[in-house]
């Protein structure tokens, strides 16, 4: 048994095993020309097969002044929010810096916005590509995969 312990121990070590990068985020305005795909429901993954897409999905990382300039504790974020402008309905999505003191999908807080603008939706996230369709797919497996070990190992 102890044997079987020290296979699965290893399996979930190669399995959350992953490269750090500096997180990436879709970044597009369904206002923009071309920015049609950033409307929801998002179809961004659709795109990234068509070279001049892919500028849509970028890396965050800090401005000139780094972190620094967003407090001790700031750290990169995806964001989306959904704004009316000029009564038309706007989806955005970019990179942000939050605090990460603050509390989850908490969007920092900002200037008041133009009278025109009006903020319906927004969220920040902290996984690559979070601030697009809803990804359970690396997730599922790191849930699956142990169980379906702890399952063949008691049958």
């Amino acid at each position: 048994m102890v044997k079987y312990g020290l296979v699965l121990l290893a399996v979930l070590a190669v399995v959350s095993m992953h490269e750090v990068d500096a997180l990436r985020c879709w970044r597009c305005s369904s206002d923009a020309t071309g920015g049609n795909f950033c409307n929801d429901p998002f179809q961004g993954r659709d795109y990234t097969q068509n070279p001049s897409y892919q500028s849509a999905l970028v890396e965050c990382s800090y401005p000139v002044g780094g972190p620094s300039a967003f407090g001790p504790n700031a750290q990169p974020a995806c964001k989306k929010t959904i704004q009316k402008v000029n009564d038309k309905t706007v989806v955005s999505r970019s990179c942000t810096w939050i605090d990460s003191n603050d509390t989850p999908k908490k969007c920092m807080t900002s200037p008041p916005n133009p009278s025109y603008v009006e903020t319906l939706f927004c969220e920040t996230c902290l996984t690559d590509e979070c601030n697009g369709a809803a990804q359970y797919g690396p997730m599922a497996a790191l849930i699956l995969i142990p169980v379906a070990i702890a399952r063949l190992l008691t049958a």
